[in-house]
């Protein structure tokens, strides 16, 4: 069985794909067969190799044989097969035998579907492309050559790229990503300094593109006659609650969230060639040298240099003899790069001492130890000193740190948290943070004394707590907008209430009037409303309610509804006394 580790984002962002789209990319590369099944869950790994060493179908039967008929095993069987279904690995419609005598989520009424197959088999693109990486010859040396099913075994059509003279060595690969993230973290707190450069410009426009920074504006100014006048005031960038957020992740979470957007930003065509780029980088080696012509289509080559704007790949121009120009003709993927696309454990590692410095037994990443008397030490080294104590002061008391030769001290106070929560940032984003940036030797003596588990004790309990409670200050009071509504009598102020309590100024439907209808608050005490309800406080003794002001015109059109529908009975009431 494969050891899948931790789930890689790429397979999570593949398997929420929609079925037609899943198989497409499994008809495009075998690339993608082999990379769904070294993510897939153990029993799902068990099932589908089965089947590929087999017959590539089996009946009810066999699978009893494979899975031991308990109610737990059921219930994930079913989970297994949808999976399955779902991403293209097998044909829908095989039904298991103990769904026929219960509701199962294949078929919740119980009823029998025409299409349903006696069979569990493996789709025909995934068998063909599973089958196909088994037998892939040098594919460790060269994943780009397996790009699709067709051979390339031709050497005249892709010759080999003359030696690179100087190529990167790991640090510097590692430094290369370390500096562009530095520089995007940089800019997002509105700081630069000569050690870290600002980011490229269009990596600038993707931090606005996705709402981490408004975009500031420059002053404007009008000639009013004589008189200049300023009209607006000259604004500078400023960092988004999304933005704060943005910051206390992860790297894995920070880098990802870039790539899926940029995934995102691309017509469907080309997103899914891309997709075919990102599984053959995640088999790549890091430092290796790989042609950026001849294996890559035009869009492929396009995704590759938009790499370089994220450090996931290193490239630089070089003279190419057939033409005479200086440009770009390899790539070398970082462990940022792969280590992200693979997912597993060992290369996650690499990942965090890359960018800012957030694991690993790098000299440049921070290592964070908090104290009970709410003091925080954090270890730093150049070049990211600046930026580490930069990203605690969003939380930390600026006024209390004291700078020593390889390490800060500053202190958490109630002040600096409650700043913080104002700009969006939770308690929870603190204590992941220093979560995620404790000493090594911290993590190592809590997982001795707590048997592997360092996470529930990594932390003082008491920080933790304070933290929470301080948030939970600034949610005492909920200040709402409202308007007041006077009724005219009980009757009136009464089915207003009856309205609201149907759900008729939220669901915009109610029950209509009814003047027989009364209200429970028959003492004339003032009341509160329940969570649903448009009412934010009631007073029947007075006959007045206040709304939530968003529900305002809907109020006013019922009120008036209301009163000209009164109005035309006593019109007729009064018209029949006439009569009589």
């Amino acid at each position: 069985m494969i050891d899948v580790g931790s789930p890689s984002p790429l397979y999570q962002y593949i398997a929420e794909l929609q079925r037609p789209s899943i198989l497409a990319l499994l008809s495009a590369t075998p690339l993608a067969s082999k990379f769904i099944l070294q993510n897939l869950s153990p029993l799902s790994q068990v099932i589908v190799s089965r089947l590929v060493v087999g017959t590539s179908r089996v009946d009810n039967s066999t699978l009893n044989d494979w899975v031991r008929n308990t109610k737990e095993n059921r219930q994930l069987e079913r989970s297994t097969l949808r999976q399955l279904e779902d991403l293209g690995v097998v044909n829908r419609g095989f039904r298991r035998d103990f769904e026929a005598s219960e509701s199962s989520p294949y078929d919740p009424e119980n009823t029998l579907d025409v299409n349903v197959s006696l069979f569990l088999q493996l789709t025909d693109q995934f068998e063909r492309g599973i089958k196909a990486s088994f037998s892939l010859v040098g594919f460790s040396d060269e994943p780009f050559a397996h790009l699709t099913f067709e051979p390339a075994t031709n050497p005249t059509l892709h010759p080999p790229l003359p030696p690179d003279l100087s190529p990167p060595q790991p640090s510097s690969l590692t430094f290369f990503s370390s500096s562009i993230w530095s520089s995007i973290l940089n800019y997002l707190l509105g700081s630069f300094d000569n050690q870290i450069p600002a980011p490229e410009a269009n990596v600038a426009s993707f931090i606005y593109k996705k709402n981490l920074m408004t975009k500031g504006t420059e002053c404007k100014i009008e000639k009013k006659g004589k008189r200049t006048v300023v009209v607006e005031k000259a604004r500078p960038s400023k960092i988004t609650r999304k933005g704060f957020a943005f910051m206390l992740m992860d790297v894995k979470g920070q880098v990802w969230s870039f790539l899926s957007s940029y995934l995102n930003d691309q017509p469907e065509s080309v997103r899914h060639s891309h997709l075919v780029l990102f599984l053959a980088l995640s088999y790549a080696q890091v430092g290796k040298a790989y042609k950026l012509t001849g294996w890559l289509t035009p869009n492929q080559m396009k995704c590759a240099r938009d790499l370089m704007m994220f450090g996931m790949c290193f490239m630089k121009k070089e003279h190419n003899a057939k033409n005479g120009k200086d440009q770009f003709l390899r790539f070398y993927p970082t462990e940022l790069c792969v280590g992200l696309l693979n997912g597993r454990e060992e290369a996650l590692s690499q990942i965090k001492s890359a960018p800012v410095g957030g694991g690993g037994d790098g000299d440049n990443r921070l290592k964070i130890i908090v104290q009970t008397n709410f003091q925080v030490i954090a270890y730093t080294s150049p070049p990211h000193s600046l930026l580490h104590l930069r990203i605690l002061s969003l939380f930390c008391d600026k006024a209390s740190i004291i700078n020593l030769p390889n390490a800060n001290i500053m202190n958490l106070t109630r002040d600096s948290v409650k700043t913080a929560f104002k700009n969006g940032i939770t308690s929870g984003q603190i204590i992941n943070y220093f979560k995620m940036h404790s000493h090594p030797i911290l993590r190592q003596q809590m997982m001795e004394e707590n048997m592997g588990t360092a996470d529930a004790s990594i932390l003082p309990s008491n920080i933790c707590d304070q933290l929470k409670l301080w948030e939970r200050e600034g949610s005492r009071i909920v200040v709402t907008k409202c308007f007041m509504l006077q009724c005219n009598d009980v009757a009136e102020f009464e089915e207003v209430v009856r309205y609201d309590e149907d759900g008729g100024f939220i669901f915009g439907g109610g029950g209509g009037f009814d003047n027989s209808g009364s209200n429970n608050n028959d003492d004339g005490l003032e009341m509160e409303t329940n969570e649903g309800s448009g009412i934010v406080w009631q007073n029947k003794a007075r006959k007045c309610a206040y709304f939530d002001l968003k529900f305002q015109e809907k109020v006013e059109e019922f009120v008036r509804h209301y009163r000209s529908a009164q109005l035309r009975k006593m019109v007729e009431r009064q018209q029949m006394m006439n009569i009589k």
